[in-house]
């Protein structure tokens, strides 16, 4: 991970002197695949913080969260999004012209 990457995910989570992690993706509904998949990623990201005692732990806990993050958009947001758009499609097509 470049520096440039890594000090944009520790602003992420650094506010106010607490520390706070953000997900960088849309908001989901937390009933859905996606949004379960984002609400599994921030508590893992918060345990993580937790057990922290460096900030060199620190920073893994960001850079395991983003790597987490990525994978719930690539998977469950990723098919849930084509669904969507899909059925935005398909209505359209139904739709008197």
């Amino acid at each position: 991970m470049t520096r440039a990457r890594l000090l944009r995910h520790l602003g992420m989570w650094v506010l106010a002197g607490g520390i706070v992690s953000t997900v960088s993706a849309t908001v989901t509904s937390a009933d859905t695949p996606c949004g379960e998949c984002y609400r599994a990623a921030q508590e893992a990201f918060m345990k993580c913080m937790d057990n922290a005692i460096s900030q060199e732990d620190k920073n893994t806990c960001a850079i395991n969260q983003d790597e987490e993050t990525q994978r719930c958009e690539a998977g469950e947001c990723k098919a849930e999004r084509d669904a969507i758009e899909k059925e935005r499609s398909n209505a359209k097509k139904d739709q008197p012209q």
